[in-house]
This record gives C-alpha cells, structure tokens and sequence, in this order.
C-alpha cells in the first residue's frame, strides 16, 4: 500500500516537474542515461506487478477458508472451498458472476486484490514503458542581449554607395535577401545574444534558436493619390533659346503638348512637351519631386536647322513645367504611353533640315495617361520583436503588435530626411542600369500592340525612364503598359522607395560613430534533447495508482480478521496444519482417507454432495455435529 501510494505521488511530481522544467533531465547520449529512463520505469512497474501477483494469491489461497468460517449453519458447497484450487483471475470473475450458488459468498478481499492485480499486469506495466521519452525541447530563459541604438548626439547617416545601390536592385528585381532585418518599407535595429557578434546580413548563426527583446523599427510608407488629366492638348507657344552650339538666342513658335494635372487636395501641375521629343513622342515613367521635371539630358531636339538642348525652362522649346505651391515637397509619379502618332523625321542634305518648323503633329489614339501625386511618411515605434533561426528555413523576424503602440514621426535629430528625399529623386538611377538591355526589353514595352493607326514601317518608340523611374519599371520589364494596368502599382512604387531607405540606414547601422551597443533584458530560446514525461501517459499511471491504493485501503480493511475470519490455528498448507483441521475420529475421517483409493471424478462427485464449514478450527459437515462425512466410497477393483 505504501508503495502505491509511493509511486502514484511520485509519477504525479514527476509530471508537474517535467512540465515546468522543460522535462526532468538532459539527455547527453551516455548508455547510463539511456537504460535509466527507458528501463527503469518498466523495472518498476514489473517489481510492483510481482508485489500484486503475490497478494492475490494469498488471498486465492485463504479464501476458501475464510468462506468455511463465515458459513451458514447448513454449510457451504465443497465446489468453493475443499474443491477450490488456484484459479486464474477471469474465473474468478467468471464464477463470482455465473456460479455463485456453488462457489458461495465471495470477500472483497478477493475482488479488491483480483482488480489490483488486473491493472498492474494490462494497465499499469504496459504503460510504464511508454511513461518517459527522449524529445528536442524548446528551453525559454532569461538573457541578455546587445542592440543597436543611434546615439544621442549625432545622426543616422544616409549612406548611398554602389553596394546600396546593387543591395537594393537585387533585393527588389531579383527577391534576394540582403539582411534580415529589413523588409520593403521598414528596417529593425538589429539586436542578437551578448555572447554572439553582430550579424547584419541575410543569415543568422547562433547557438540560440530564437530571441526575444524590445527594439526599434523604423518604417517609410508612401501614400498616394490619382492625379486626374484635365488635358493634354497640342498648343502653339513661344520659345527663346540657344541651340547646341551656343547661337542664338533664336526665337519662334512651336507646338507644345500641355498636360494639365490635378489632385483633391487643390495641387495642380502643368508639363508642357515638344510633341517630338520626351514622354510626348516616347512614352515612358518620370518619378520625380514635384519641383523638378527630369529630361533627357543627351537629347537634342532638331527644330528645322537648329538643334536645341533638351532642357527645361519656361522660354524652352523642348520642354517646361509648373506646379501650384499645393504641390510642394511631394512626388509625382507620371506614366504615359506616346501623347504623338508615329510620324518620320526626314532629312535634308548633308546638314539635314530636321524636324520642319511649325509641323502638324497628330495625337494617337492610343494615347494613355497615369500620374500620382505621393507623400513620404517615415515613422519609429518600439515593439517586442523575435528573432528565429528555423531548421534549414530562412530566418524570420516576427513583431509582437499591439493596439497600445503609437508611431512616432522620424525627426531631423535622428535621420536627415530632405537630404534622403533629395538623393532618392535625383537622376542617378539609370546610370546603374545597361542602356542596351534597358533598350532590349523597352521593345515589348507596349506588348507588341501599337494601336490600330501606328505605321508597322516605323520604328516603334522606346519608353523613357527618369528619376526613380527606371528601378520601378525595371520591376515590370519596363513594359509601360503592364504598369498602366496593374493595380497594385502603388504598392510597388512604395516598396521600391521603401527599399532604398531600408538599405541605406543598413549602412548607417555599420558605422560606429554613430550607432552604439546597449545591453537589455530578453528571453531566448534553445533546444535540447530532454527526457520528458508524457502527460497523457503519466496522468494515466497515476489515476491507476490512486485507484490501486483505494483498492489496498479497503483490503486492509476488509481482511481483519473481524470482517474475514479464517478459523485456522494453523497453516493448513504444512502437514500438520492439514491434520488439526481434520482431527477427528478415524471412522468419520475416512471420506477423505481412502478418498486417493476412488477416481478423482468420482471422489469429487462424492463430496459436492455434502456442504462444509469450519468450527474452532475444525471441519465439519453441515448434517452432522461431528466431523466429516462418514459415507463410504467404492473403489474400482
């Protein structure tokens, strides 16, 4: 009983232990620690099942007495007691349920150790050894960690270097990972174990296998508006300007595209284009500041025998722009398939005439136009933020969200913003992509399609990309018309602006002059092979334990000799405890004295016809006062 209770409170620690303590020990490997939790639960187990087999047979063994002594006055049958022999534990349910006529009043001492037996040899040894395993757990802990933090005195530098550059085309056109800790449109300050050195690029290497800390993301978001066309109409205007050369200055009129566009918010840009020249005659994407209109700086436009500069100015005759003081410190994106229908440009003589003065000049058909007007938002918040390294996955940088966590704007005193907007928008861009294969796959740009009225003899326009816009058209093939049609194109242009932001501050985040280490409280989390308890198993085995110590606390009490006495002065098993049991006279005795002479059959036969009890340690038989039967037996010759 002692022991059952024993084991049932120490399975019931072990499980609480196991489940608090990431299970009850480290496995290493060693052959020790191998045999200890695999075979020590099941040596137990068999130990204790032998304990119970031993138990129930004592009580097998002094049930037919204890039946005997507690017989009524016309006895009992002899199937129950004198017949009784050891008997497996299903007959003895058998006959409990089916014959108790013939076997008589059965103890709960039987039934009690009968059940305890049961459990311990189908319930509690088969699930011993399944009680403890071997498992690679996740062990969370307490640990510090080193972050990056800007310092206080100085500025995160917008660093733009071709490494920026290259890191942001490939992560953008070619989805190739430059640090874990930046997405598109937002970056992590980087933090990692005390122990380990900083890792800013794409991969992560720690003994850890995650970890957890508050830091700083930093997030640059682009929201924008669609600008509506009011017009786009071919107009006469006045130009003064000097050509190529220097001369001039030469005055005139020229047709001129003005596009008129405008927003909700009361902004209105205007753009007026020499019909043969720029996005009028081209097509193409100009991504710039509202203030500024970027033209093909190489470009000459040959206005009859005098070759102007593409330049823009409000006297020019290639190209002009103005924008409403709603407009400032935005960006505008245009987008545009060609405003002229293709026409050819004929030249004259040696000089060449170029394009005639004052020529007519038609608008295509299929002339489209997209513009939106954006505004940069960089924000800051501090969140909790997990750091994982999967197995054989990519690392992952997860954050804890919260409806309690506010942005806060990016100020001056940390990151010069201007300068950033200013260096993004200029029109560097196309100095990192090869003219050629920008030009190869310019030619499907309009998806072979031209629009009913295009001249299949003409060369078909190639699109112009200025500012940011060839790193967003490079995303699309520089195929304008896959960009006027596709709906997440705000979504990508703020990922290609939020790109460059990112890796520009990766750069800051490796320069020690202005970042610097501080240590914080984290958790992080290992894994490790350790020998657990199975719940499910564990609470099993302790519920059959319980069972099993209520079960010997009702033996203990059922089995005193007030409730189940045995009428014995002796141990009837040895010889002479068999002789006081059926001292008697010899004439009287002799049913069992020559009872070896008869058939066992028949000597059974024999004495199920008489009943039997015990009385002051002696056997009778119920019609008589004396001792046992005194009929005769025949015996075969």
């Amino acid at each position: 009983m002692t022991t059952t209770a024993t084991l049932g409170i120490a399975i019931s620690l072990l499980i609480w232990y196991s489940q608090h303590h990431y299970g009850i020990g480290t496995d290493n490997g060693s052959s020790a620690i191998l045999f200890g939790w695999r075979f020590t639960p099941t040596l137990l187990a068999v130990l204790y099942t032998q304990m119970t087999v031993i138990l129930f047979e004592d009580a097998k063994r002094t049930e037919p007495f204890a039946r005997l002594a507690q017989a009524p006055s016309e006895g009992v049958s002899a199937y129950g007691t004198v017949l009784q022999t050891p008997r497996a534990w299903w007959a003895i349910f058998l006959d409990i349920i089916f014959r108790r006529k013939s076997v008589g009043k059965t103890s709960w001492c039987l039934v009690c150790t009968a059940f305890i037996n049961v459990m311990a040899l189908l319930a509690i040894s088969p699930l011993s050894s399944a009680l403890l395993t071997s498992e690679e757990v996740v062990i969370t802990k307490a640990l510090d960690l080193s972050k990056t933090v800007p310092r206080a005195d100085s500025q995160l530098p917008i660093v733009a270097n071709r490494e920026t550059y290259f890191r942001t085309m490939s992560s953008l056109m070619r989805n190739l990972s430059t640090s874990v800790w930046i997405e598109d449109t937002s970056i992590t300050l980087p933090f990692w174990p005390s122990t380990d050195t900083a890792q800013l690029g794409p991969n992560l290497v720690s003994q850890f296998r995650s970890w957890t800390a508050e830091t700083t993301i930093l997030h640059a978001d682009l929201e924008c508006q669609n600008m509506a066309l009011e017009s786009a109409d071919l107009e006469p205007k006045g130009y003064k300007a000097y050509d190529v050369m220097g001369h001039g200055p030469y005055k005139g009129t020229e047709p001129m595209v003005t596009y008129v566009l405008s927003s909700d918010d009361g902004c209105r840009y205007e753009m007026s284009l020499h019909p043969a020249a720029d996005l009028a005659a081209n097509g193409g994407l100009k991504w710039s500041n509202t203030s500024t209109l970027y033209v093909d700086t190489d470009g000459v436009l040959p206005i009859g025998k005098m070759p102007f500069p593409a330049n823009v100015s409000s006297t020019s005759p290639y190209a002009r722009h103005n924008a409403t003081r709603q407009c400032a410190d935005r960006d505008i994106i245009i987008l545009s398939t060609p405003w002229t229908k293709v026409f050819e440009i004929e030249m004259s003589g040696a000089a060449g005439s170029g394009i005639e003065l004052n020529r007519t000049y038609e608008r295509s058909p299929d002339f489209r136009m997209k513009a939106l007007l954006c505004q940069s938002q960089y924000s800051l918040e501090d969140r909790n933020v997990t750091a994982s390294i999967g197995n054989g996955k990519e690392p992952n940088i997860t954050s804890i969200r919260s409806d309690n966590i506010h942005r806060e704007p990016v100020t001056k005193a940390l990151i010069d913003i201007p300068m950033f907007e200013s260096m993004t928008l200029r029109d560097t861009w196309k100095d990192y992509f090869n003219a050629a294969g920008v030009a190869t796959d310019a030619e499907s740009a309009f998806d072979g399609y031209e629009g009913p009225y295009s001249n299949e003899n003409l060369t078909t326009p190639q699109p112009s990309f200025f500012g940011l816009g060839p790193l967003l058209g490079a995303l699309y093939t520089f195929n304008v018309t896959r960009m006027l049609d596709d709906e997440a194109f705000i979504a990508e242009a703020a990922r290609v602006k939020g790109r460059f932001f990112t890796e520009c501050l990766r750069e800051a985040l490796s320069d020690p002059g202005a970042t610097a280490i501080s240590i914080v409280k984290g958790e992080a989390t290992t894994t490790e092979d350790r020998i657990i308890v199975l719940r499910e198993i564990g609470i099993a085995l302790a519920v059959l334990f319980l069972v099993s110590f209520l079960l010997f606390v009702t033996v203990l009490w059922v089995s005193r000799l007030s409730f189940r006495p045995l009428d014995l002065n002796m141990d009837p098993s040895s010889s002479i405890g068999h002789a006081m049991l059926l001292r008697s006279q010899p004439l009287r005795s002799s049913a069992f004295r020559d009872g070896h002479r008869a058939p066992s059959y028949e000597f059974h036969r024999t004495l199920r016809n008489y009943t039997f009890y015990t009385q002051n340690g002696r056997l009778h038989t119920a019609d008589s006062g004396d001792c046992v039967a005194t009929r005769k037996f025949s015996t075969i010759k």
